[in-house]
């Protein structure tokens, strides 16, 4: 069975965004230059070859994601090409609540029961599946208990407020701390995983 993974940047104090939706303050702001330390960097790709589907919301989607590392993607002088490709060439799901078609290739629109959905995919042969989106939906996928591996960015500034993924848990989940890591740009990554 593929592996559910939702990898996240937050805040010292477990925040996605500050009171006002920025992510201001984060060392990597998805901004042209990858300020990551070349060994976050090379982390974060070797996570990215371990998946080939990748489930998004419709926001994150409309926002400009996938057009966004389509682009860099081309870009082969661009550092962050290397990770681009992996995530141009993946399989993406976007969740939306309407009907709709989508407009990038490699991507469906699905709307439905968001458990029985990721349920389908985590049975389905390939690769591990990774969630990106903001507080909302990671906050729903949550929910699902669905999550096999919990992967949170750390970033050394303290929001206190905002949106983190763990509002409304309907239940206590028990995780295990597998690997924890210091980076020198100041990201912390630990990885957890949801105990069986």
């Amino acid at each position: 069975m593929r592996k559910l993974i939702l990898q996240i940047q937050t805040s010292l104090d477990m925040y996605v965004c500050d009171q006002i939706g920025s992510t201001e303050g984060f060392i990597w702001n998805w901004e042209p230059e990858w300020t990551w330390d070349d060994n976050l960097q090379r982390e974060f790709i070797e996570l990215k070859k371990s998946i080939d589907c990748i489930l998004l919301s419709r926001k994150m989607a409309t926002q400009g994601f996938i057009d966004h590392w389509h682009s860099i993607a081309n870009q082969e002088s661009n550092s962050e090409s290397r990770f681009a490709r992996l995530i141009d060439s993946a399989k993406k799901v976007i969740f939306s609540r309407n009907e709709g078609k989508s407009e990038w290739p490699n991507s469906d629109y699905v709307k439905g029961n968001l458990a029985s959905t990721i349920n389908q995919l985590k049975n389905q042969d390939g690769k591990n599946i990774i969630v990106y989106g903001g507080a909302e939906f990671a906050n729903e996928v949550v929910k699902t208990g669905l999550l096999d591996e919990l992967h949170l960015y750390v970033n050394p500034i303290v929001f206190g407020g905002g949106n983190n993924i763990f509002t409304g848990i309907p239940e206590r989940t028990n995780l295990r701390l597998v690997d924890v890591t210091g980076y020198k740009c100041g990201v912390a990554v630990m990885k957890y995983k949801k105990e069986t």
